[in-house]
């Protein structure tokens, strides 16, 4: 995990989270969709 930060330039697992709601990696109580509760289009 300190590599991953070291190469964003983060200095901590909370700025890593914020990155990621930022850049759209993950979304606000988006959660974690388990392959059988996705719903084809």
């Amino acid at each position: 995990m300190g590599r991953i930060l070291s190469k964003l330039e983060l200095r901590d697992r909370v700025q890593a989270v914020v990155f990621a709601y930022e850049s759209g990696l993950i979304a606000p109580g988006g959660g974690v969709q388990r392959p059988d509760e996705l719903q084809a289009p």
